[in-house]
């Protein structure tokens, strides 16, 4: 069948019209077969919004123990409109539970090492023996200053630490789920997914195989949390029969759909998966687009710092990944220093372009990690690299964000060559991912 182009309209016209028909026949019986990996419309997300029930993650819920008091207000906020239709599954909550105290402690010790810099300022200002140093003049105004912080610090550490008996916010997450918490789903049923888990994460079949060295001799089925999680979530759709939407703030490729380092949204293989086992939709948000669009359901709008400082959090906890697992996965590339500094440079020329730095946590784990590179071995390079005096570490702080992103460059006086890589699978788009 011959195609003729209209040159008027660019438009692409079939002469036989039946032919258009079987064309969208064809398509729409594709829709149909495989409707996991077509992306919902957004008609089709606006009624899983009013319809669906809400599952929280483990992580969103520890969350409010990370943020500011406004980002936290405003998680609060989001949460509490959606709570007639809000539960959490056996499994996060026991996360939830058995980190609790361990973030409360780790934000506690943020405090000290704060108050420890500030004292090392003030020290270093006063020392006359080198540079930098301000006037004798100046040491009182300063001296007040640092005074004035340190006091607002000691207050903030001792409501933390008071929270570790008073916990206010606690009582918000208990009040927030009571009566909408699952059951277990019993030794014998867990016992049976994490078998199954050791075939599913060897063959890579989202969710969880990205935890599969978060092994412990404590608690064998701690690798398999978030595949426990997920036959939760299928077996409350199914039993309630209703579509599901689950918010977390795991940012892994056993949940999201990525390409190009953008992300796209959840694995066609879990909404696949969910409707095969439960006859319901499933979509899933992150904490940001969670907050976006119920803001948008309110006529609100949510501000550029609460989103900075949501992204700041994430990014802090992907940067603990290579500290809690002595590697990657089977499988991942080691990077030699040569590929490192080429890769290095590359992103540095286009940082440079765009007035952007290089985070060294989204560089090793977005960027280098896109391309199949060990994190591990990528983290043990860059280190040396600083330690040869070839790279240099600094403190960036990102415009709106409430914490500091470790950000790293190439030191002034080194002269590397960029030399691009054949069949380079690195794209700006993906580069701008290791960027801020």
């Amino acid at each position: 069948m011959r195609l003729t182009i209209n040159r008027f309209s660019s438009n692409l016209f079939i002469k036989n019209p039946n032919y258009v028909e079987h064309i969208v026949t064809f398509l729409n019986n594709m829709k149909n077969i495989f409707a996991a990996h077509f992306r919902p419309t957004d008609d089709d997300l606006s009624n899983l919004w009013e319809n669906a029930v809400f599952s929280i993650d483990a992580n969103v819920v520890l969350n409010l123990y990370r943020y500011s008091q406004d980002t936290r207000e405003q998680l609060e906020k989001a949460l509490t409109t959606i709570s007639d239709r809000i539960f959490i599954t056996n499994q996060a909550a026991k996360e939830f539970l058995a980190n609790r105290l361990g973030v409360t402690s780790s934000q506690a010790k943020e405090y000290t090492i704060a108050s420890k810099d500030l004292k090392s300022i003030l020290d270093r200002l006063s020392d006359k023996k080198r540079h930098p140093y301000i006037s004798e003049e100046s040491l009182p105004d300063l001296n007040k200053h640092i005074d004035s912080i340190q006091e607002q610090l000691d207050k903030e550490h001792k409501e933390l630490l008071d929270r570790l008996v008073d916990d206010k916010r606690l009582a918000f997450i208990e009040n927030l789920f009571e009566g909408k918490t699952c059951e277990s789903l019993g030794d014998e049923r867990i016992a049976e997914i994490c078998k199954d888990g050791e075939q599913r994460y060897e063959n890579k079949t989202p969710p969880g195989y990205k935890d599969s060295s978060k092994d412990s001799d404590h608690d064998s089925s701690r690798k398999f949390g978030d595949l426990i999680v997920w036959f939760e979530l299928i077996e409350y759709a199914k039993k309630n029969r209703k579509s599901l939407i689950f918010i977390t703030d795991d940012n892994k490729e056993d949940w999201w759909q990525k390409e190009a380092g953008r992300t796209i949204g959840p694995r066609p293989e879990l909404r696949e998966e969910f409707i095969q086992k439960s006859n319901e939709d499933f979509w899933v948000y992150s904490v940001d687009s969670f907050l976006e669009r119920a803001a948008k359901s309110r006529n609100e709008t949510i501000s550029d710092e609460v989103l900075a400082e949501i992204e700041s959090i994430r990014a802090e906890d992907r940067s603990a990944i290579h500290t809690e697992y002595p590697s990657r996965f089977e499988g991942f590339r080691k990077i030699t220093e040569e590929e490192m500094i080429d890769r290095i440079k590359g992103s540095e020329n286009w940082a440079t372009r765009n007035g952007k730095v290089l985070w060294l946590h989204s560089f090793v784990q977005n960027y280098l990690g896109n391309g199949d590179y060990d994190y591990q071995t990528s983290y043990q390079v860059i280190e040396e690299l600083e330690r040869k005096g070839v790279i240099e570490f600094f403190d960036d702080y990102p415009e709106g964000a409430t914490s500091k992103m470790k950000a790293f460059r190439v030191k002034q006086d080194v002269g590397l060559q960029y030399k691009p890589f054949e069949n380079d699978i690195f794209r700006e788009q993906s580069t701008s991912d290791a960027t801020k």
